[in-house]
């Protein structure tokens, strides 16, 4: 054959290349033949992505002897080797015996622990509820109780192995953003109230709050290749100036807060707080205290009226404004109402709502809750019996169970379908 860039023409291929390296793997396998008393020859069947192999061309004519992987060995080279050559002794080993009940379990009507069954009165779970929670938290124990003992009963973490990311993620994307509007409402209010700022005034105290913010998350976490950054940063600024210019009909004397704390009972109250965030705020009838950080929130002067928004950066559900407490999936907006009522007044008139800075512009993007009181009802109930069931050994999993965003899925059962 030639050369496909040196043609015989011009240099004849058996000066080229004197031993092709056919030859050569030829030439030497013979040798090795020769000389060897004894040669034993393995190859693989198939590649490290389960494609079929060829058998090579140097052993063409011999008749090869096919070895199951789960044979017995007549030498054991590891302990997994002398184990497999020893079923018995494998048998009466944890590994064995776990797997062994699992395989079984699978087939059992009745619950198990490879179902989500735990012990009564767990110690680990009796520490989780003496301890404030989040909505993030609550919502795992309504829609996924197994997952919320492994979060914070076993304290399991999917790791954290991209070092340089080369986009944010949307927990990242929605911490940018919310310190670029804490910062914004900050300023604002620092200089004659958010309540009364003009349209440039929100974007000055934007950009600055974007710069500030931007240099500070560079000094500190890995930030996506400067391009990228840099369009994010863009894309934050311009939804929070639309989450701040957002006009909803002030207050009488209104103050405006954002990121407000509110359950950190191992952190220090900052003056400037419309209460004391380390007092407790616990849920009526469930022994559960929660805490958190309100987005933002309006007080009127004499304390009758109060506003809960909680900007939501993800994407609008074409039927919003039906939706209560989504099956405990929006709990946000009635949890900060609660925390409004209990710090401040309990019978101040709060309204609570969901502020999308993604929606389209000409279409609905804030969703008032329509009777707080009624939420606050069903989520009281919800969580109430979701507690019992907890810490009565029923850790199952839920409806969230198969989300894309799981990080441990994997730890459930193989889904055959």
């Amino acid at each position: 054959y030639e050369d496909r860039l040196i043609p015989d023409l011009v240099l004849p291929m058996e000066e080229l290349d004197p031993l092709p390296i056919a030859d050569a793997d030829r030439r030497d396998f013979d040798t090795i033949l020769a000389t060897a008393e004894q040669v034993s020859v393995s190859f693989s069947r198939r590649d490290v992505e389960g494609r079929q192999l060829g058998r090579s061309p140097l052993i063409g004519d011999v008749e090869p002897t096919y070895l199951s992987r789960a044979r017995i060995p007549s030498h054991a080279a590891s302990e997994t080797d002398r184990l497999l050559a020893r079923p018995s002794e494998f048998k009466s080993t944890p590994l064995a015996k776990a797997g062994s009940a699992c395989w079984r379990n699978r087939y059992k009507d009745e619950i198990t622990p490879h179902d989500g069954l735990v012990r009564s009165g767990h110690p680990r779970l009796e520490k989780v509820f003496r301890q404030p929670m989040s909505a993030t938290s609550l919502r795992l124990l309504l829609r996924d109780p197994i997952r919320f003992v492994w979060h914070y009963g076993l304290g399991w973490r999917e790791p954290q192995l991209a070092d340089d990311p080369l986009t944010l993620d949307a927990l990242d994307y929605g911490n940018l953003a919310h310190e670029i509007l804490q910062n914004a409402v900050t300023a604002l209010e620092a200089n004659g109230g958010y309540g009364t700022a003009s349209s440039d005034d929100i974007k000055q105290a934007v950009k600055e709050a974007t710069s500030a913010v931007a240099s500070s998350w560079e000094a500190t976490y890995p930030v996506p290749p400067q391009l990228i950054w840099q369009r994010t940063l863009r894309e934050i600024e311009g939804l929070s100036v639309k989450a701040l210019s957002y006009r909803i009909d002030p207050m009488p004397g209104q103050q405006s807060w954002a990121e407000i704390p509110f359950g950190f009972s191992s952190v220090e109250s900052k003056h400037g707080l419309p209460w004391d965030s380390s007092r407790a705020v616990e849920i009526p009838n469930t022994g559960v205290t929660i805490r958190g950080k309100i987005d933002r929130l309006d007080v009127a002067g004499n304390n009758s009226r109060a506003r809960v928004v909680d900007y939501k950066t993800g994407k609008l559900n074409s039927k919003m404004a039906d939706v209560v407490v989504d099956g405990g999936g929006e709990l946000q907006r009635c949890l900060y109402a609660l925390a409004v009522r209990t710090l401040i007044r309990d019978d101040i008139d709060v309204e609570a709502s969901l502020l999308y800075l993604r929606a389209i512009d000409g279409k609905e993007s804030l969703f008032p809750l329509k009777d707080v009181d009624a939420a606050l009802n069903l989520i009281t109930e919800a969580i109430s019996i979701a507690r019992v069931n907890l810490e009565s050994g029923l850790a199952l999993p839920g409806k969230d169970a198969g989300h894309d965003y799981n990080d441990l899925k994997f730890a459930l059962p193989a889904d055959p379908s």
